[in-house]
């Protein structure tokens, strides 16, 4: 019991007053004239030999502007300026290949531009009188916001589908997308609500499936981060705290931008691997870029003069690394900064303040939605036994199966066969997890 008090509150604030002794090591990654804003990181999963790249916005006295990117990982590249213009550049995004797209804004109407890097060109693929505006891009495809429209645009063959109408902001992709679905979260406003919203669908618009967070608070910024886990901030009693799979963390000041980083494995340290970084104004008169994991107390990354904003990080080429990267605000400008470390914070197990937990944490459900086997990553705190249960919608048992597991981090694994050895049909199902008293569930949407 004494352990379990602590496990919850660990998740509950994550905010400690001592910092632990995390090991970031803190440098510029670009200090280009002018203001370098709104970096995307390219995804690729956890220590791929696939190139990383960041993208972001360089602008220089309101007058020039420039759509820049970078290899960071498993080098570090020179910044490239692949677009300049005197009109308004603005939110890039760019893959594992180096393909990229952005805004450009021209009389007031946004268009969207595409950059093949093979063939080192630029293109136009929206250009009407509806502006379009937060361009997401994929492999197959780009997701945008077409004037009150959340659209996604087939690169092929250029046909678009419609995802949502109205009240859509501040859209973002899921980490990894499969060539027979799209997932997005994004903020929604319906009258004096705003909260987010996932929306999944197959390219033709077949099953899609929509789910809603946070109606309970004003939400805003949302993020997948790595390893499928979904963010976002919710504004409770009179400040922005975040919301993550685990649970939703307050305190007297705002925490803000939060994004999960994680591979979705078991680290050498057997313990699972995920930080929530976001910023913070805890610190009076400067915002810091701050860390928490599962075992381990705030820690402050970037712990320097100047506000600090934004943090994203990717998994670098060495096991068990993680590079954290933010906006540092200087005195005529925004630079990039970055720092790394192992991805689990560092905490003695032998040390009498070290929290063993006994309880159980469920993650996401990847991929979702799946036309082959899904996974369920858990963890477990003491050996114990688990039932993990899939049901369809009118509550009817589908398949079901008992885990006995030492403490640790496993995945369960779902392959659309209920208990009879047949293949179940497209739709809608729930996989529930059942430990101890613990007792969460997750929609996995089925496509074939």
């Amino acid at each position: 019991m004494r352990y379990t008090i602590k496990v919850i509150l660990l998740l509950s604030i994550l905010i400690l007053v001592c910092y632990s002794q995390a090991n970031f090591v803190v440098n510029p990654l670009v200090q280009m004239e002018g203001y370098n804003t709104n970096f995307k990181i390219s995804d690729s999963p956890a220590w791929s030999e696939e190139l990383v790249y960041i993208c972001w916005e360089n602008t220089i006295d309101s007058s020039t502007y420039n759509i820049c990117r970078m290899v960071v990982e498993p080098y570090l590249g020179m910044p490239e300026i692949i677009a300049s213009s005197g009109h308004n550049l603005r939110s890039p995004d760019v893959n594992s290949i180096g393909d990229m797209v952005w805004e450009e804004v021209m009389e007031g109407i946004s268009s969207i531009k595409h950059y093949l890097s093979e063939i080192d060109s630029i293109s136009t693929l929206l250009n009407d009188n509806t502006s379009a505006t937060d361009p997401q891009l994929y492999s197959d495809g780009v997701v945008f916001i077409h004037g009150d429209t959340l659209k996604v645009l087939n690169l092929e063959n250029l046909i678009s589908l419609n995802l949502d109408y109205g009240g859509i902001s501040n859209p973002d992709l899921q980490s990894e997308q499969y060539s027979s679905h799209i997932n997005v979260v994004y903020e929604k406003s319906e009258g004096n609500a705003q909260f987010i919203r996932t929306s999944t669908s197959s390219y033709d618009g077949s099953g899609q499936i929509t789910d809603d967070f946070g109606f309970e608070h004003q939400c805003a910024n949302p993020s997948y981060g790595t390893a499928y886990f979904l963010s976002y901030q919710t504004f409770v009693d009179s400040s922005w705290s975040i919301s993550t799979p685990w649970s939703t963390t307050t305190h007297s000041y705002d925490m803000t931008n939060p994004f999960i980083v994680s591979s979705g494995i078991i680290t050498a340290r057997e313990v699972w691997d995920y930080l929530v970084l976001f910023e913070s104004d805890s610190i009076e008169n400067n915002r810091e870029i701050f860390c928490a994991g599962v075992l381990s107390n705030m820690t402050n990354i970037s712990n320097m003069p100047g506000n600090d904003y934004n943090p994203q990080a990717f998994h670098t080429s060495m096991y068990d690394s993680v590079a954290v990267i933010w906006e540092h605000e200087v005195e005529d400008g925004r630079e990039l900064w970055w720092a790394k470390d192992t991805l689990y914070l560092p905490v003695s197990v032998e040390s009498e303040n070290a929290i063993l937990p006994d309880s159980y944490i469920v993650g996401n459900v990847f991929p979702n939605p799946f036309n082959g086997t899904t996974h369920l990553e858990y963890f477990v705190g003491e050996h114990s036994t688990v039932e993990i249960s899939v049901f369809d919608l009118n509550g009817r048992l589908i398949s079901n199966a008992y885990e006995i597991r030492s403490a640790g981090t496993f995945t369960y694994s779902w392959n659309g066969i209920n208990t009879l050895g047949q293949a179940c049909e497209s739709g809608v199902y729930l996989l529930t997890f059942s430990g101890g008293r613990s007792t969460e569930s997750r929609k996995i949407v089925l496509l074939k």
